[in-house]
């Protein structure tokens, strides 16, 4: 079936803190529904560009302009509308429509307009579906996942969560990127005096898929699920002998990785073992690619 043309309307709706990130640009910092970045639009040292999570809104105080996601990617791209919406139409992966409470609200809330319905096993055939694609196994998601069922609008959901240190969860599936707040860090202990650090969950899941290839060394984890949170995890990083930094390959994990690595001997860089990929994932999504291609080789006695 042909997928739906994304319209001004339904384009007005697309996440701005998600649509952002696809475009490779994070905030510097997060204050309840206050994103804030340094400005995409224009140069500058502090960052006043304001996203409103909860509003979906962009304010850019430097230029005195804001508005919705399509008011921004027509100065983004210095576009037409018309241009812009094509644009979204033509991307590979579909953006996920914003969810009211995706940050800071309490689930318990009356007033919430997330509600979880039900947390249990994978079981859900598009779900190890989508799970195939990312060459992420099922005994390695229901390790460290579940399946969750839950309420937006009076629509059901359902996707795999990856719940982080505060309760909430981090939600994944083929159409849709979210959180069931609160949203936090996701800290894994195994007794060990070294860590490893990773973006998000699918990049984690990919290195427990491959671990002797990417790390001989036993070690606990730290998933950022934001890399919003990495000054906040800081101590609890530095509180290990070694900091083993599986971050993505584009400007804000690189950027954050080389202020470690020049703040202290303690941070290693891993993400040459990546190289070639944007991310852990990516690199094992290629290394089954790669492992599918190669020649069956018939031995004869």
């Amino acid at each position: 079936m042909t997928p739906q043309k994304i319209d001004c309307a339904k384009a007005r709706q697309i996440d701005l803190v998600d649509y952002l990130q696809s475009l490779h640009i994070h905030p510097a910092k997060i204050k309840g529904n206050a994103y804030w970045y340094h400005s995409p639009l224009r140069h500058e040292r502090t960052p006043s560009f304001k996203v409103d999570r909860k509003l979906n809104l962009w304010y850019d105080h430097g230029m005195g302009k804001g508005g919705n996601l399509v008011d921004f990617g027509v100065l983004f791209f210095n576009c037409s509308v018309t241009d812009f919406l094509g644009r979204v139409n033509q991307s590979v992966v579909p953006f996920p429509f914003h969810q009211p409470d995706v940050s800071g609200t309490d689930n318990n809330n009356a007033t919430s307009k997330i509600r979880l319905i039900e947390v249990k096993h994978i079981t859900d055939r598009w779900l190890q579906a989508y799970l195939e694609k990312r060459a992420i196994t099922s005994e390695i998601a229901n390790t460290y996942c579940k399946e969750i069922h839950f309420e937006v609008n009076q629509k059901r959901h359902t996707c795999i969560g990856f719940k982080n240190n505060a309760g909430g969860y981090e939600l994944r599936n083929a159409y849709y990127k979210g959180t069931i707040a609160p949203k936090d860090y996701t800290f894994i202990e195994n007794g060990h005096r070294t860590i490893a650090v990773f973006e998000g969950f699918m990049d984690f899941l990919s290195f427990i898929a491959e671990r002797e290839k990417l790390l001989a060394t036993p070690t606990n984890y730290l998933i950022l699920n934001s890399l919003a949170f990495f000054e906040k995890a800081r101590m609890l990083m530095e509180n290990h002998s070694n900091i083993f930094l599986f971050l993505d390959n584009d400007e804000a994990g690189k950027n954050i990785t080389a202020k470690a690595t020049a703040s202290t001997g303690k941070y290693i860089d891993k993400s040459g073992v990546y190289s070639q990929c944007k991310d852990v994932n990516d690199w094992l999504v290629n290394q089954r690619l790669w492992r599918m291609r190669q020649p069956f080789i018939r031995v004869r006695f």
